[in-house]
């Protein structure tokens, strides 16, 4: 981004530009994945367009979560795509070494853009591998390997409890822990029991795991190092974000009645499955679902109710995704259960700023897994299936709905540039940058022109 901003005229779009790489691979991605989950191509397309949608043309920001996303959910899909269904008795092969060494680059990654991602996705991917290969592929002894993961899996819920230990609400809780520890629980009550002769292809994958992620962050503490730096590089990536969990917060979002109706639609097509009830009363009680969420969008107004209630049924629908998959149909397909274990890690980027910003980045895993829990529970009936596409299509694309109006209020609104250094007290060093930074703003921008200006981060000295 900084060499574009160089090379090119100083401009927000330049920074767009650099993401559009990313966001094509993020695309990618979440195909590939619901292919693997076993979603037809078109609609495995139309899923992952229409995910990643809700990120570049509705938000301004290029932060750094669009890159960390992107390597996330590309290290996933070349996991699930590289790997059989289930390991081979047999030490392990090549191919599997550098999926397993893939991923932990792609870790690495996500942590050089985003480090709260980056242990989120350690956290995942380590507890992925060990739910993958059984008690006798680690070379250990049984109830040895068995107790190493039960304590992998308490150590990552203990860490998720110390990081929320100043929002312990209920709200919190629901929201960034059950999830995680309901997927963890899932997973160890539905996995295939240990059998056939020893091997270390565990152990193997581990080590190969573990070298993908080590090795370019050695290489990035090394140039730090060699520099001198050493010591700021750790007191930037680990000390001073601290500032956030402690001044930066955004509550999570309230439910009111445009969530509650959002939600009603969202069931009705579950009525349509003979699963559940008889072909006429399936019908009707579609059609109560639908016109009660209709009657109760009209109370604030059709179309704020509508788009307030899309973003308070997402805010919570990666919480109540897991939460159905591990408790109604632990998945056992490798695909279902990487996404299962994945979502609720990913959703807690949502923490400590909850706001539609980093929403946007926290879905696109859990309504994978939403929308094949959906497939799978209504499967025998299409008009189900075809109800389902058409709420998925319906969901994703009420924002654009509302981008051209708010685009409209955004630019007709004309901010005056303050005073710069009025009734602050600022480091000389810092004063300096400003003013550096003052001279870019008035000799890129004419009179009338407006900047963009987001002081949101509390280790700022502003």
């Amino acid at each position: 981004q900084g060499l574009l901003l160089r090379w090119f005229h100083p401009s927000l779009l330049q920074l767009r530009w650099a993401i559009l790489p990313w966001e094509l691979l993020l695309v990618a991605g979440l195909y590939l994945l619901a292919l693997r989950l076993g979603f037809p191509r078109g609609q495995a397309f139309l899923l992952g367009a229409l995910l990643s949608g809700w990120r570049l043309p509705l938000n301004f920001q290029t932060f750094s979560s669009y890159y960390a996303l992107a390597a996330w959910v590309m290290g996933l899909a070349f996991l699930v795509l590289r790997l059989p269904e289930r390991p081979a008795p047999v030490p392990l092969e090549g191919r599997e070494k550098v999926a397993w060494f893939w991923l932990g680059v792609m870790g690495a990654l996500v942590f050089f853009f985003k480090q709260s991602m980056g242990i989120f996705f350690a956290m995942a991917s380590g507890l992925l591998l060990l739910d993958r290969f059984g008690e006798r592929e680690f070379g250990l002894p049984p109830r040895l390997a068995v107790l190493g993961r039960k304590l992998a899996a308490a150590a990552c819920l203990l860490g998720l409890l110390v990081l929320l230990r100043h929002h312990l609400s209920l709200k919190y809780l629901l929201g960034f822990l059950v999830p995680p520890a309901l997927a963890m629980l899932s997973l160890e009550r539905s996995r295939s029991r240990a059998g056939g002769s020893p091997t270390t292809a565990g152990r193997s994958a581990l080590v190969w795991w573990l070298a993908g992620g080590l090795l370019p962050m050695a290489a990035l503490v090394g140039c730090y190092a060699a520099r001198g730096s050493a010591g700021a590089w750790w007191h930037g990536v680990f000390l001073r974000p601290q500032l956030h969990l402690l001044t930066g917060i955004w509550p999570l979002r309230e439910i009111s009645w445009e969530g509650g109706a959002i939600l009603l639609l969202l069931l009705a097509p579950l009525c349509l499955s003979r699963r559940f009830f008889p072909a006429r009363i399936g019908k009707a009680l579609a059609a109560g679902a639908a016109a009660g969420a209709l009657l109760l969008l009209a109370r604030t107004g059709f179309s704020r109710g509508v788009f307030e209630g899309t973003w308070q049924w997402a805010t919570y629908s990666v919480p109540l995704a897991v939460s159905c998959a591990s408790l109604l149909r632990p998945p056992r397909s490798f695909p279902a259960r990487t996404v299962l274990l994945s979502a609720p890690f990913l959703y807690l980027v949502l923490y400590p700023l909850s706001c539609d910003v980093y929403l946007a980045y926290a879905l696109p895993l859990g309504w994978l897994l939403l929308w094949h829990l959906g497939r799978e529970i209504l499967a025998p009936s299409p008009l189900a299936l075809r109800a389902i596409l058409l709420s998925q299509v319906l969901l994703l694309a009420i924002p654009y709905g509302f981008l051209a109006k708010h685009s409209l209020q955004q630019n007709s609104a004309r901010v005056e540039r303050p005073p710069v250094f009025q009734g602050m007290l600022l480091p000389p060093d810092t004063v300096r940058q400003m003013r550096s930074l003052a001279a870019l703003v008035h000799r890129e921008t004419g009179p009338g022109e407006t900047i963009f200006a987001y002081p949101d981060c509390a280790d700022l000295p502003l």
